[in-house]
């Protein structure tokens, strides 16, 4: 409990940096401008997640489990560096805004660099249980934009081409710092091909699982943008991104829980433990959920002014997904660590399914606010699978991960 507090303070610290450049590029930028750069950042990181193939879980359960020697698993990581690179940066051009194909030709590959290098060394880090690293590499991107937003709002200098240079850099520069810390405590072998292949395998299922976890909060504002507009996008993209900002909080912590459960001998003692853990944080943000309703209308206008009061209710809505979208955030990892990444996968699919299903019939009729109740409904139908996925494949109660207690299970 307290290298996870230790995280979670680490990662709340970056989310406060997060926070204010967020609220710094949304007076800064309009509405319109402001969606793409939530749809091209959302598409970064979507890309970057699949383009990795889930080799950050892979590599941590390589060496927690002593499969390969840290310097073995530091070489082949970095050997599949640029190719994976390479291969998500095609496919975020695909979708990505028309800001300017010199500008995208930039930012897409030199932003990619950077995340899948933080990326592939988190699974180093957190494979050597070594979670203060994993958390300076988890913060420092957030750190490095605030940094730069700043110094657009002092200079008043600001334009979406801009801020995309500036978050390539900080992608950059935190990538570099990644590989630094996975040379320092892993070393450096020789690239083993034929070790590649099989930490592929057992990380393609991990990418698919953690790419559909994105989706599921961040696929509302492609269909906003898809069904209404990319002003639309914008005004949703501030409150949706405000409530999420906190649920963020949670994953790193549900990462100290994967090192440490992947590297147990008793995995079972830990999956019910972590499953008690997960209460604890449902209820602790869902308190934070409330504070989050009540001082949205003062929030959004202090921060954003009345051009986004629209985004507004969409903060009041979505706030109620907090807790729950930072308990399956808890909960996911630890059941990935048990070495069967595709167990969560159907649970994820209906809460993608509910989601869609739900944007598609209510955007159009109540516009934001049927967007932020689809989002709600899927986080809640996510807790609501991996409950039934602890009670069946674990034997845990429902109890367990819903309600905060200090005991175990019991009879």
């Amino acid at each position: 409990m307290r290298r996870i507090a230790a995280v979670l303070v680490g990662r709340s610290m970056a989310r406060v940096a997060q926070f204010v450049a967020f609220l710094l590029l949304g007076r800064m930028l309009d509405p319109s401008d402001f969606g793409w750069y939530g749809i091209l950042t959302a598409s970064i990181v979507l890309a970057a997640q699949i383009g990795s193939i889930g080799l950050r879980q892979a590599a941590a359960v390589w060496l927690g489990q002593g499969k390969d020697t840290p310097g073995q698993v530091v070489a082949n990581l970095l050997t599949l560096w640029p190719v994976l690179s390479a291969l998500s940066v095609v496919g975020v051009l695909l979708v990505a805004p028309p800001v300017g194909a010199v500008g995208l030709a930039f930012v897409i590959p030199v932003a990619m660099l950077g995340a899948m290098a933080v990326i592939l060394m988190q699974g180093v880090l957190l494979g050597l249980g070594r979670t203060t690293a994993f958390g300076l590499t988890d913060s420092l991107m957030p750190m490095l934009l605030l940094v730069a937003v700043a110094g657009f709002a002092l200079t008043g200098q600001a334009s979406l081409g801009a801020v995309l240079v500036a978050l390539a850099g900080s992608y950059l520069l935190a990538g570099g710092v990644a590989i630094v810390m996975g040379l320092r405590w892993g070393g450096l072998a020789r690239p083993e091909p034929s070790r590649i292949v099989p930490m592929v395998r057992h990380g393609f299922a991990f990418a698919v699982n953690v790419f559909l976890i994105l989706l599921s909060t961040r696929i509302s504002l492609f269909l906003v943008e898809g069904l209404a507009s990319a002003e639309a996008a914008g005004q949703f993209f501030v409150g949706q991104r405000l409530s999420d900002v906190l649920g963020e909080v949670a994953m790193a912590a549900g990462f100290v829980l994967f090192s440490d459960t992947v590297r147990a001998e008793d995995r079972a003692a830990a999956m019910r433990a972590n499953a008690r853990i997960a209460a604890f944080v449902l209820w602790g943000f869902t308190g934070l959920s409330i504070v989050v309703m009540l001082l949205a209308a003062p929030l959004v206008a202090l921060t954003f002014g009345e051009t986004y009061a629209p985004a507004v209710p969409v903060l009041q809505i979505t706030a109620l997904a907090i807790g729950p979208a930072a308990a399956t955030k808890l909960i996911y990892p630890t059941l990935t660590a048990q070495g069967r990444p595709l167990i969560a996968t159907p649970v994820i699919l209906v809460g993608i399914a509910v989601n869609v299903a739900l944007s598609l019939v209510l955007i159009p009729g109540f516009g934001l606010t049927g967007a932020a109740i689809a989002l709600v409904a899927s986080q809640v139908a996510l807790l609501a699978g991996y409950g039934v996925v602890l009670k069946r494949r674990f034997e845990i109660p429902y109890r367990t991960s819903l309600i905060p207690s200090l005991r175990g299970d019991g009879p």
